[in-house]
């Protein structure tokens, strides 16, 4: 079992690759399994969209039983395309192309001049 400082000190051992990580949203609607990589998922390219790659993970702390960290500033997502965009999830990867994580939200809009906010949090444990 990995004790709670345990959790605390990993989690400050992987800040420095967590900081690197390249984060996006993509369009097409694709089930997301372990062996998802990140040439499966079509990204956005809507005028007023870019890529987030300016994170910072906060010191780790333990909350309801799990040490978590949470990313700043939060990744902003833009749409200044005339009318409105939908997409289906977030990912990030690493400068060389490998995917680390993905979620599929469900189709959601984005409205033209809107802006979609995703609030990392990373913990140890699932649940």
């Amino acid at each position: 079992m990995i004790v709670n400082t345990g959790a605390i000190a990993l989690l400050n051992a992987q800040n420095a690759f967590l900081t690197s990580l390249i984060w996006g949203l993509f369009t097409n609607n694709f089930t997301i399994t372990l062996t998802t990589v990140k040439t499966d998922l079509t990204a956005a390219a809507w005028t007023g969209y870019a890529v987030v790659s300016s994170l910072t993970f906060s010191t780790p702390v333990i909350v309801a039983s799990k040490a978590v960290s949470y990313g700043t500033p939060n990744p902003m997502f833009g749409n200044s395309s005339g009318s409105s965009q939908t997409f289906y999830g977030w990912y990030c990867y690493t400068s060389g192309g490998d995917l680390v994580a993905a979620v599929n939200i469900g189709i959601t809009s984005l409205a033209n001049g809107g802006t979609y906010v995703l609030t990392p949090t990373l913990s140890d444990r699932d649940g």
